[in-house]
């Protein structure tokens, strides 16, 4: 979809990695959404993967990913790994931009997300 000139990418329930010819008709992408938490979906790697094809300018928003309570899906460790442009912000999970940024390279957005906490030592 585009908004205010933003072409903003979301990937649902994406199961595999795109052909050439998914990657050519979606085009450029500014903002990605994107799967990343396996079993249903894409897992963190194949997300990795997914990335490096539609090369978002912007922001990634990870979705779809094991949160306390969902102890189907993986975290988004595998996911993350490598990756050097992160923030977290697990208190919120509201994000504003400025249409105008301009960055080196695309920042991966965690919102509203708190690893699960570990369990009490005996």
């Amino acid at each position: 979809m585009e908004v205010d000139g933003l072409t903003i990418c979301h990937l649902g329930d994406l199961g595999h990695e795109l052909t050439d010819a998914q990657v050519k008709s979606i085009g450029k992408v500014d903002v990605l959404m994107i799967p990343i938490g396996g079993i249903y979906t894409i897992n963190g790697e194949q997300a990795q993967a997914v990335m490096k094809q539609l090369k978002p300018r912007l922001y990634v928003f990870p979705m779809h990913y094991g949160v306390p309570g969902f102890d189907d899906l993986t975290g988004p460790e595998e996911f993350l790994d490598g990756l050097k442009n992160v923030q977290k912000k697990p208190a919120t999970n509201e994000f504003s931009f400025p249409i105008d940024a301009k960055p080196e390279n695309p920042t991966v957005i965690m919102l509203g997300w708190k690893k699960a906490e570990e369990p009490p030592k005996k």
